[in-house]
């Protein structure tokens, strides 16, 4: 069983959290599709394997046993986690001064897409940034028509305008997807495994 990069997905998912809202000693329940799970874990599992897993997760994790709880619906499953585990990752992860200067800036109104850009250009000089017309215009291979686009050439909108990460996975591997929309620019992050998985 190899869960680090679940540990580690489920830890910045709770940092996140607590750079956005602050930290507080609570429940917190994560949710993650059977599918997402497997990436995370290089498994191939199916429900029942990865329900045997996930408890077997909860009996290891880095924060000590018997703080996480699984239960799931179909496909779906959630990771229910004991305030301590809160608490363990408020003490034990350095602070990310990137990802304290990316909620800021998007938190502001009126910022723009350059402004936020130039937050991830402050943190490292591998910086890729992609723009979503460069990937919705390539067709899948044997496809010419956009009904055909496949995973790198989207026939519809995928609901953001580019999708930044730093090259050298430092300080972090995320695969950023930014829109900027009425005054706003929001993100949402998914591990690079995920991002190729979804578009």
């Amino acid at each position: 069983m190899d869960c680090a990069k679940l540990t580690q997905n489920v830890m910045d998912v709770i940092k996140e959290e607590q750079v956005k809202l602050g930290y507080r000693k609570e429940r917190v329940r994560l949710y993650y599709p059977l599918e997402s799970l497997n990436l995370l874990t290089g498994g191939s599992y199916d429900v029942s394997g990865m329900h045997g897993l996930l408890e077997a997760f909860g009996r290891e994790a880095a924060w000590g046993a018997g703080l996480v709880e699984v239960w799931n619906e179909g496909e779906r499953f959630c990771l229910s986690l004991a305030p301590e585990v809160a608490e363990y990752v408020h003490t034990h992860t350095p602070d990310s001064g990137f990802l304290y200067d990316l909620v800021e800036a998007v938190s502001r109104h009126g910022v723009s897409m350059e402004v936020v850009l130039a937050v991830f250009h402050r943190y490292s000089e591998h910086v890729r940034c992609e723009k979503t017309e460069a990937f919705m215009s390539v067709p899948k291979e044997g496809g010419s028509k956009p009904e055909d686009r496949g995973r790198h050439g989207m026939a519809a909108d995928p609901g953001f305008d580019c999708v930044v990460w730093f090259e050298d996975g430092c300080p972090d591997a995320y695969r950023y997807c930014l829109k900027e929309e009425m005054g706003h620019v929001t993100y949402h992050r998914y591990t690079e495994e995920e991002y190729g998985r979804l578009f």
